[in-house]
């Protein structure tokens, strides 16, 4: 039998959902699914990687510039009309669609002469659950709700994220499923001497406490919060060090607000690129004061490489961390619950060795690579076969 073939359509190419769709179309069964994919590089240049290396496994990758931004609609028409053609042009089995844009933009386009076509949709966050002006959510839910309309499944990251979409009446429950992220097994976390090394490098010193985190420097990672959280614990922990590896809109405005607040001696933000082995490694407490998710990767390879875990309850979450079990949640864009979170793991270097091993075993045995392989390819079989 010849292996199904299927396209993996994404504009959102940054993030965990650039590094969601790497790990599944490079980690097909190939004699299984024949993967092609349909992506836009204007968010992240560095997608660039990602194409070539895609290429290099006889894997076809097309191109059609979509836009994030929905106040383009001519641009959005372009681009559907363009998706709709690539998909008369080719006799794939079936779409799977990623994040909001493609994926309106992509069930948009395969609504129409395509018959045996199949559609699964991954909206890593639904965008209605962002924080953002009450008309917008209101038009994000309508048009979520016409697009379910051409969906056969979706695929969330998190049982939250899925409850949410049933409450509000999106898709028939039975048509999600929940398939959390996950991370290859194997990963070894930064040695004792690798951490040490790493922390003088970047001008630690042995009494200096790291705390921080590793992503975009963006409104909705909340480093605002930790920042204010920060200012509250500085005079009673001179030690006390913020580090932040990441670059993004929001970078001048959290210098300027270290500044404000007396902070700016105690952060430190490292450009890409990042080994984040290395990065957790320097990190006494990681911090994720995120304001929405889905189920970042960010957090799980943290917890793979042993950090004392606090991060807000929000989306999917507190699915991976358990509070007082294998990490510490606080509400999300609450300085004060963020600040008493840290400083009792601050006081507790015993405590922090105990979460930090707790979360490497959470990952080990919930959060694997090759379970979410397994379960989205029977996800697709199931849907081919209807």
């Amino acid at each position: 039998m010849k292996p199904v073939p299927i396209l993996l359509l994404t504009e959102a190419t940054a993030g965990g959902t650039r590094r969601h769709l790497f790990d599944l179309v490079t980690g097909l069964d190939r004699d299984a699914f024949a993967p092609s994919v349909l992506c836009s590089p204007l968010r992240d240049p560095e997608f660039h990687a990602d194409i070539a290396r895609f290429k290099a496994l006889d894997i076809p990758v097309h191109i059609v510039p979509m836009l994030r931004d929905i106040r383009h609609p001519w641009h959005d028409g372009r681009a559907c009309r363009a998706i709709r053609r690539h998909l008369r042009d080719h006799s794939y089995r079936l779409l799977h669609t990623h994040s909001s844009k493609a994926g309106f933009l992509g069930r948009l386009a395969a609504r129409q002469g395509l018959p045996g076509l199949r559609v699964v949709h991954t909206p890593h966050v639904f965008p209605f659950r962002m924080k953002t002006a009450r008309p917008l959510v209101w038009l994000f839910e309508r048009l979520e709700k016409t697009a379910a309309r051409w969906t056969d499944r979706f695929i969330c990251v998190c049982e939250e994220e899925r409850q949410d979409a049933v409450r509000r009446g999106i898709a028939d429950p039975e048509t999600f499923a929940v398939i959390a992220n996950g991370l290859p097994s194997g990963r070894a976390p930064v040695s004792q001497e690798e951490a040490v090394g790493a922390r003088a490098t970047f001008g630690f010193g042995p009494g200096d406490l790291v705390v921080g985190s590793l992503g975009r420097l963006a409104a909705q990672k909340g480093f605002a919060t930790l920042l204010h959280a920060a200012r509250a614990l500085a005079s009673a922990w001179p030690g006390l060090r913020i580090l932040l590896a990441g670059e993004g809109p929001e970078q001048a405005r959290l210098e300027n607000l270290a500044q404000r607040l007396g902070l700016g001696s105690r952060l430190r933000i490292l450009p890409p690129p990042h080994d984040a082995r290395r990065i957790h490694g320097m990190l006494d407490i990681f911090v994720m004061p995120s304001l929405w998710e889905g189920l970042p990767y960010g957090l799980l390879e943290a917890m793979a490489d042993r950090r004392a875990i606090v991060a807000s309850r929000t989306g999917g979450v507190p699915e991976a961390v358990r509070d007082g079990q294998n990490g510490r949640l606080v509400p999300p864009g609450d300085p004060v619950a963020l600040a008493g979170a840290i400083e009792t793991l601050l006081r507790d270097s015993a405590s922090r060795q105990r979460l930090g091993a707790a979360a490497a075993q959470t990952v080990a045995a919930r959060f694997r690579l090759d379970a979410m392989l397994a379960r989205t390819q029977d996800v697709y079989r199931r849907c081919v076969s209807q």
